[in-house]
């Protein structure tokens, strides 16, 4: 069975973009065109792959099944592609990369880096909803390397250190009085906005600590989506731990924002499947290895 890359990339486009209006945008085509492409593919394979009986489109069990593996072909042309315009330099592929969403910011610097040294490298990110998220995506092949705190436990995967992030706590804009750094002691009673999302290895470190010294804290909002935890601050609902990285955020937004001490210090690095890396995934681990 032969099957039309062009369609097979319209296909993945309509995922990606999460309706036929959108991919067409995206690819500058009309709309009844990449529908009538999207119903050929499905005459080709001899499936259904979108529900189409409610409003939007929504993937069906055929359709699930095939996104994964065109993704994987649409990246294997991609490289053998730029393999063929530049045959002395070997092609590094698609780096598939699981995020913890706190980290992502971690990445920016080093994937421009990546990317100006070898634009053949495409990269494609995935945000993880909690740790077992990140060990799924990368046991199952989804993805090559996983960026994440530590540490993360599996015999099936290596974790490699990079380094470790401050704890701050982002307060209300209230509590511009309080001092700097801010005494763990003082967080006794203190109402806490926390995620509903389990990276246990980051939430442990804080719990260790804070019951180390004594410290408890009353639960007040748990959110399931992370980027509602500086507006439930800054709108006065609590206090929350952030990376230091998002402290400066959540400062320019206008919460107060308060080294800890004694600090709390999360270990953070890159998580892999044992064994030789893929040439993209090479790259990534030497360049996030290497010293500043």
């Amino acid at each position: 069975m032969s099957v039309d890359l062009r369609r097979l990339a319209y296909f993945v486009a309509v995922v990606e973009h999460g309706s036929v209006s959108g991919a067409a945008a995206a690819l500058h085509i009309a709309q009844p065109s990449l529908s009538q492409s999207i119903r050929a593919l499905e005459r080709e394979l001899g499936v259904v792959l979108f529900d189409r009986r409610h409003r939007g489109l929504t993937l069906t069990t055929d359709g699930k099944a095939l996104l994964e593996p065109a993704r994987q072909v649409l990246d294997d042309v991609a490289a053998a592609r730029a393999a063929v315009h530049d045959p002395d330099v070997p092609a590094v592929g698609v780096l598939n990369l699981a995020v913890h969403d706190m980290l992502a910011v971690e990445l920016t610097e080093v994937l421009r880096d990546l990317r100006q040294a070898r634009p053949d490298l495409s990269v494609r990110l995935f945000a993880a909803r909690d740790e077992d998220d990140i060990v799924r995506l990368l046991v199952d092949g989804h993805c090559d390397v996983g960026l994440t705190y530590l540490p993360v436990r599996h015999t099936d995967l290596h974790g490699h250190v990079l380094g470790t992030r401050d704890v701050s706590l982002i307060l209300p804009p209230a509590e511009g009085n309080l001092p700097d750094p801010l005494p763990l002691a003082a967080l006794t009673g203190m109402a806490l906005v926390d995620t509903l999302r389990e990276f246990t290895a980051a939430r442990a470190t804080i719990r260790a600590t804070l019951a180390a010294h004594q410290v408890v804290m009353r639960p007040a909002v748990r959110s399931a989506h992370r980027e509602a935890i500086v507006p439930l601050v800054l709108a006065g609902a609590g206090a929350a731990f952030v990376s230091d990285r998002y402290a400066r955020d959540a400062a320019a937004c206008g919460a107060v924002v308060r080294r800890l001490d004694p600090p709390i210090d999360i270990t953070y690095g890159l998580l892999f499947r044992k064994g030789a890396l893929a040439p993209a995934a090479r790259l990534l681990v030497d360049r996030m290895s290497a010293p500043a």
